[in-house]
C-alpha cells in the first residue's frame, strides 16, 4: 500500500429505490428557486421520467425550464448553447437528468454559466478556472459512466474531433440522486453498453499506475457486485437487489476514477467516438480493449499481473490466464463484438487515430500499467480493425 494518497469526494450521494421523489426538497434545502433540467431528446421522455421530474419540481415551488437537446459524445458548443439557455432564464441550479452524455453536459454547462468563453480553452488549453460553478445536480437513468460520482465532464470539440475531460474541482455535482428504480426500462441493448462502460472503469481504475487504496477498495467491490447480479439483470430476471448492485457498480466507477483515472482502453477509445460521433463509447471500448490487454499481459511486471490475478478471481475465473477469456465472454454476452471496421472506421483513419490519442490522451497512456509507444498505439488499432 503507498505511504502517502489523497481521495476527495464532496458529493451528497441520496442512493435508493424512490428517492428521485425527493429532488424538490434537496433543491429547495440548496436555497434555490429556478432550475434549467439538462436531458437528452427521446429516452426521459418516452420514460415519463422528465414528466415526473416536473411535477416533482412544481410540487415543491421550484420553477424550471428544460433544455432537452443533448446527444451522445457531447460537444463543447452544446454546453455553452445550454449556459446561455440557463443565463437567459436566470437558472440558479442545474439539474441533469439521463445518462452519461447528459450529466457530462450538465457539468460543462454549468462550467460555462459561469465561466464563459470557448469551453475548450478551459479544456485543452489549461487555462484557469475563474469563477465558481452554479449548484448542480446529477440524476443518473443509466447505470454506466458513474459521472454523479467525480469532477469529470468528457466533451467533444466539434471543430477538430478532440475528445477530453473537463475536469476541475468546482463541477463535482453538490447532490447525486441515485435511483435504481429509474433503470429498470434500459433497453437490453444500452443496458448492455453502459454496464461495459462501468467494469471498464472499475478495471482500469484497479490497473491504473497511481491506484490507492480507496480506489482498489471500490474497484473491486464494484466488479464484485456487477458479477453477481449483471447476467440476472440481462437476462430479465434481475430482483430490486440485482439492479441497486449494478447500479451502485456504476457510481463506484465513477468515484474510482476520479483520483485513478483512467488508463490505456479509455484513452485509445476516445480518439474512436472523437473521430466518428457515431461510434458508442462502450462499442468503442469493446473494440479495442482485448487487444490492449493482450498486449498489457505479455509486458507486465509481477505487480500488474498479480492484479490481473484479482480481476480475473473477482470475475469468476483462477488467474491472469483465464482474464482474456472471461472478458471475451462478457464481450460478447453483452452483445457488444465489434472492430474498428464494423464500427466504420479504417485502416485509412489510423494515423488520426494514433496521433490524436497521444495529443489528448497522453496522461491515460502514460498511467496505464505498460506505456505503449506510438508504433504500439498503432499497432492495435490495426489489429482490431
Amino acid at each position: 500500500m503507498p505511504t502517502l494518497f489523497n481521495y476527495h469526494n464532496p458529493v451528497n450521494m441520496v442512493f435508493g429505490a424512490g428517492t428521485i421523489d425527493e429532488i424538490g426538497e434537496r433543491i429547495k434545502s440548496l436555497k434555490a428557486t429556478k432550475a434549467l433540467v439538462v436531458t437528452g431528446k427521446t429516452s426521459a421522455k418516452s420514460s415519463g421520467v422528465i414528466d415526473r421530474v416536473q411535477r416533482l419540481l412544481t410540487r415543491s415551488g421550484i420553477w424550471a425550464s428544460t433544455f432537452d437537446r443533448v446527444t451522445p459524445n457531447p460537444t463543447t458548443t452544446l454546453c455553452v448553447q445550454g449556459a446561455e439557455r440557463a443565463r437567459s432564464d436566470n437558472c440558479d441550479i442545474i439539474v441533469g437528468l439521463g445518462g452519461g452524455s447528459v450529466m457530462d453536459c450538465a457539468k460543462g454547462l454549468a462550467f460555462s454559466l459561469t465561466n464563459p468563453g470557448n469551453l475548450s480553452v478551459y479544456i485543452f488549453g489549461r487555462r484557469r478556472q475563474e469563477k465558481p460553478v452554479p449548484p448542480i445536480i446529477l440524476i443518473p437513468t443509466t447505470c454506466g459512466t458513474g459521472s454523479e460520482g467525480n469532477s469529470f465532464a468528457v466533451l467533444t470539440d466539434p471543430a477538430t474531433g478532440d475528445k477530453k475531460s473537463l475536469r476541475v474541482p468546482s463541477i463535482f455535482p453538490t447532490i447525486s440522486i441515485i435511483d435504481p428504480g429509474l433503470m429498470i426500462n434500459i433497453p437490453k441493448k444500452i443496458l448492455g453498453e453502459v454496464a461495459f462502460d462501468a467494469m471498464c472503469h472499475l478495471m482500469e481504475a484497479y490497473l491504473a499506475k497511481n491506484a490507492q487504496p480507496m480506489t482498489n477498495m471500490m474497484s473491486l467491490t464494484g466488479l464484485a457486485l456487477s458479477q453477481k447480479s449483471l447476467r440476472a439483470v440481462m437476462q430479465g430476471k434481475g430482483a430490486p437487489d440485482d439492479w441497486a448492485n449494478i447500479t451502485w457498480a456504476s457510481t463506484l466507477g465513477g468515484m474510482s476514477i476520479g483520483p485513478g483515472c483512467v488508463v490505456a482502453p479509455h484513452a485509445l477509445e476516445h480518439p474512436l467516438s472523437g473521430r466518428k460521433d457515431t461510434i458508442s463509447h462502450a462499442r468503442g471500448l469493446s473494440a479495442i480493449c482485448l487487444a490492449i490487454y493482450q498486449k498489457t499481459l505479455s509486458a507486465a511486471n509481477k505487480e500488474t499481473l498479480e492484479r490481473f490475478d484479482t480481476l480475473a478471481k473477482t470475475l469468476g475465473g483462477r488467474n491472469r490466464n483465464d482474464f482474456l477469456e472471461i472478458l471475451s465472454a462478457v464481450v460478447n454476452d453483452l452483445g457488444l463484438s465489434e472492430t474498428l471496421t464494423s464500427l466504420g472506421l479504417s485502416q485509412d483513419d489510423i494515423p488520426w487515430l494514433v496521433q490524436n490519442a497521444i495529443k489528448v490522451s497522453t496522461p491515460g497512456i502514460n498511467n496505464h500499467p505498460v506505456v505503449f509507444t506510438e508504433e504500439q498505439i498503432r499497432e492495435i488499432y490495426s489489429l482490431c480493425l
